[in-house]
């Protein structure tokens, strides 16, 4: 197996769409690829970057950016992080949503698109605050509870 073979790729949206598409039948239209309820929606179209799927192969990805543009929406595909996001904030779409869409050998041989420019992104050093210390929080104590004998109710 090749190192290209084994790239794997996430793919992000924003709630942008694609030029000259309207927003709520770009929505709609999510909705149905996705079968998802609106809540789901308000998360996907809040504005904020989210990954919608992580680790896929190149074709995988290229099906995702495929289905998804039909539907209007303008994602990004960047090499993975390895990262996972938290469960209630990713969003899992059907497994359908890969195959809705056929596509074509072209799209399938070309590479995803290039990852955005970090280098202006710093890392605090470990163990480094990143913002001013909470108050403590007073320790709880359990309560004091007595076991009953065997059989008793």
């Amino acid at each position: 197996m090749s190192s290209a073979d084994s790239e794997r790729y996430d793919i992000f949206f924003a709630g942008q769409c694609l030029e000259g598409r309207d927003p709520q039948a770009v929505r709609a239209a999510l909705g149905r690829l996705f079968k998802a309820d609106e809540q789901t929606l308000d998360r996907l179209f809040c504005g904020q970057r989210q990954r919608i799927k992580g680790g896929c192969d190149a074709a995988t990805a290229n099906k995702y950016r495929q289905a998804l543009a039909t539907a209007g929406a303008k994602v990004s595909i960047a090499p993975a992080s390895g990262r996972v996001a938290p469960a209630s904030g990713r969003v899992a779409p059907a497994a359908a949503a890969a195959s809705a869409a056929a596509a074509s050998p072209a799209a399938a041989a070309s590479p995803p698109a290039a990852a955005p420019d970090s280098s202006h992104l710093t890392l605090a050093d470990a163990g480094e605050r990143l913002g001013p210390p909470t108050a403590n929080v007073a320790a709880l104590t359990p309560p004091d509870f007595d076991l009953a004998e065997v059989g008793a109710d």
